[in-house]
C-alpha cells in the first residue's frame, strides 16, 4: 500500500493532493504486479488526466512541470 501511495503522483507535484490508503485481509489469494513496479496502465491514467487538466487550463500539457 504504502508503495502505490508513494508513486501515485508519478513525476509530478500537485500540493493540494491528498491520499489515503487501507490494506484489509481478505480469504482471497493475494495479487500485485506480476514483473517491475508501476504497471503501464496507472501511468496511462495518470498522463491522460493531465492532458484532461492542462486542455481545461488552456496550456500545452508540457507546461505542466514535473517535481
Amino acid at each position: 500500500m504504502l508503495r502505490s501511495l508513494y508513486s501515485l503522483q508519478g513525476p509530478y507535484y500537485f500540493p493540494t493532493i491528498k491520499a489515503l490508503g487501507k490494506t484489509v485481509y481478505t480469504n482471497n489469494a493475494a495479487g500485485g504486479a506480476a514483473r517491475g513496479a508501476g504497471p503501464p496502465q496507472s501511468n496511462f491514467a495518470q498522463e491522460s488526466a493531465v492532458d484532461m487538466l492542462a486542455t481545461k487550463m488552456g496550456i500545452d500539457p508540457l507546461e505542466i512541470p514535473p517535481h
